[in-house]
């Protein structure tokens, strides 16, 4: 063995290394006092000898001469370790196989401010990193582990910790986790020297006592003589966990992802806390149930509870599946039922989005459906003769969660017979809508027909009919991450009819000019499946809406152009969407996009010559679920 010393006094660090197997090895005692230590190699007390260290800071390393891999710390026959320090790490570098600690029918006992463990902890055997069944099992085993200031310190596990027993041994190991900074992060087994996870008696096994917001994260099946729990989380992932006893008196959070009945079993539940039960995405999208309450009641089911005692409540929790579920929250009574009225369920995430795209292609729809002004100008002021014109659109809309902006371009052309004036429009608009967890590329093209009648007397009728189809496609995401993306598509008609009568105010070149219009469209219904499997149906979609206006203008003396000012108050007297969604279980949404909103308009016609005429208008809108943020139009026409 070579010492190495830096310093002196109680400031020495001293560094213990063999060039055999360890840095200490003992059958008698012991004791290293003061300074910082650092030990490289096994530190073993053998027989019925005892190993003190009580120092500033320790650190145990492997020794590259060593092949099989044992423990760092090991306590064999009637032996003891005891390690004192401000701060404790215990890593094997890596090497293959080597644990942390083990007891081999002696007792470990390791406290400090802070503690790190990077390797397994054995109670009862020495494992062998070729064949763990050629070991020998010891019975009298304890493995002690805990910080010296329960709200100060760090304790880090990285490594399992195994109890290996028998029908007639109690080898233990107790670890203590007191805050939010502490963790484990290892399977916890009981186990016979073949590996095989045996049942519980006795006080043979692990206690683990978990508090403050200690964390135990599960990487292998489980089983756990006790765990007595302040405050703590328990992530178990998809592995089975088995715990003989568990003593609840805080806030207990139990993360799994499993859906599997059973698959977390406690023997006996002392709970004067709470115990929530969260399952996670994955365990989501396996669970089961036509209702709300059937999935919450077979999430319930994961956790397994022969007896509870105790006045403690039971949550359960179920995320958002990547499906058509969404996040689901219950109680359960003190035998694991749940309270049917304690249920809740929040609307899935991508249907909502599915739905808010089907209600904004309904919008873009029912905006279409627009007034004369708006489509062609003030007619009054332009050459009375045949014409073609094209119209630019650019706008911007909000429903609920879809931030809608769009561009549209319309052409048309018509011919006059005496007052009336007949033709025929097509248009396309391109949208693209942002939602939050997601987009849509929207596409909407119509042709309609139309006649208007203006009369000399200064009241108008217009009329148009079209027909639309309207295509959507979308990419999505659920709150795991997971996407659904895939495209829709539908077709509908619209009428629209207008009558108005511009009123000329004496002896000015201005007018008011009250309107009335009526509008009515059917959107088809749909079905279309998702790129995960789910299965859209939407119900056709109707819209009523009644418009009153009143219009105030300024007409130039020579009829060269015009301007005017627009308030209108609308009504949808329909406007009910439902979709049905189908994955598992089939959820229904439902919108009512009816109701009353208000249109305010400022726009103009301007003659460039006796051909060409340009005319434009702004819009936004108030009131009503839907808002128009913007509307920007600008148009041209040529008369022959």
């Amino acid at each position: 063995m070579s010492v190495h010393r830096i310093g002196d006094g109680s400031q020495q660090n001293t560094v213990l290394e063999s060039i055999a197997a360890s840095a200490i090895l003992t059958t008698g005692n012991v004791t290293i006092e003061g300074g910082d230590l650092t030990t490289i190699g096994i530190v073993q007390a053998n027989a019925n000898g005892h190993i003190s260290l009580d120092v500033n800071n320790y650190t145990a390393k492997t020794n590259e001469h060593e092949t099989t891999g044992i423990s760092l710390i090991r306590a064999n026959q009637g032996a003891s370790v005891m390690i004192r320090a401000n701060d404790i790490i215990i890593n094997p570098d890596g090497q293959d196989g080597w644990g942390g600690v083990s007891a081999f029918g002696g007792t470990v006992d390791i406290l400090a401010d802070n503690i790190s463990i990077n390797g397994n902890i054995y109670s009862g055997a020495v494992e062998d990193r070729l064949d763990p069944a050629k070991g020998d099992q010891k019975d009298g085993s304890t493995v002690n582990i805990r910080l010296t200031d329960s709200v100060a310190g760090t304790l880090a596990v990285k490594g399992d910790v195994v109890t290996y027993n028998d029908s007639g041994t109690q080898n233990q190991v107790s670890l203590t986790l007191d805050n939010a900074s502490s963790s484990l992060e290892g399977a916890v087994k009981n186990v016979d020297m073949a590996g095989n996870q045996v049942a519980l008696s006795g006080d043979a096994g692990t206690s683990l006592n978990l508090s403050g917001g200690a964390v135990w994260t599960v990487t292998g099946d489980s089983t756990v003589k006790a765990v007595n729990t302040g405050g703590a989380i328990i992530n178990t992932g998809t592995h089975k966990t088995d715990i003989k006893a568990l003593t609840n008196s805080g806030t207990l959070e139990l993360n799994t992802s499993a859906s599997q009945a059973g698959q977390i079993t406690v023997n006996e539940l002392n709970n004067t806390g709470t115990v929530n039960l969260n399952l996670d995405s994955t365990a989501a999208n396996d669970l089961t149930g036509k209702t709300a309450a059937e999935v919450a009641q077979n999430a319930a089911n994961v956790l397994a509870v022969t007896t509870r005692n105790g006045d403690g409540q039971y949550n359960v929790a179920v995320a958002e599946s990547s499906g058509v579920t969404g996040a689901i929250t219950a109680k359960t009574d003190e035998n694991g039922n749940i309270i049917t009225s304690s249920v809740t369920e929040k609307t899935n995430t991508v249907m909502s989005s599915l739905m808010n795209i089907s209600a904004n292609n309904f919008l873009v729809f029912r905006s279409q459906m627009n007034d004369l002004d708006k489509r062609m100008g003030d007619l009054r002021t332009l050459p009375q003769a045949d014409g073609i014109w094209a119209r630019a659109i650019a706008g911007q809309s909000e429903y609920k969660q879809i931030h809608n902006t769009y561009q549209t371009l319309q052409i048309g052309a018509d011919k006059r017979i005496g007052n009336l004036l007949v033709g025929a429009t097509a248009s396309y608009t391109d949208g693209d809508g942002t939602l939050n967890n997601g987009s849509s590329d929207d596409k909407n093209y119509t042709f309609g027909l139309y006649g208007s009648w203006l009369g000399d007397d200064g009241q108008f009728v217009d009329v148009i009919v079209k027909r639309h189809r309207l295509e959507s496609e979308y990419d999505l995401a659920y709150t795991s991450g997971d996407r659904a993306k895939g495209s829709m598509d539908t077709s509908g008609t619209s009428l629209s009819v207008e009558y108005g009568w511009r009123l000329g105010i004496a002896d000015t070149d201005f007018y008011i000019e009250p309107q009335a219009e009526f509008m009515y469209g059917h959107l088809n219904s749909v079905g279309y499946t998702t790129s995960n499997g789910v299965r859209i149906s939407q119900d056709a979609i109707k819209t009523a809406v009644g418009r009153l206006g009143i219009a105030a203008g300024w007409v130039s003396p020579d009829k060269t152009g015009s301007a005017y000012i627009k308030a209108s108050v609308l009504n949808d007297w329909d406007g009910d969407a439902k979709i049905s969604a189908t994955k598992g279980r089939t959820v229904t949404l439902h919108e009512d996009m009816g109701g009353t909103w208000g249109e305010f308009a400022l726009g103009g016609t301007w003659n460039i010559n006796k051909n060409f005429a340009a005319y434009g208008e702004v819009e936004t809108t108030a009131g009503n679920p839907v808002r128009t943020t913007y509307q920007v139009s600008g148009g041209i026409r040529y008369s022959f």
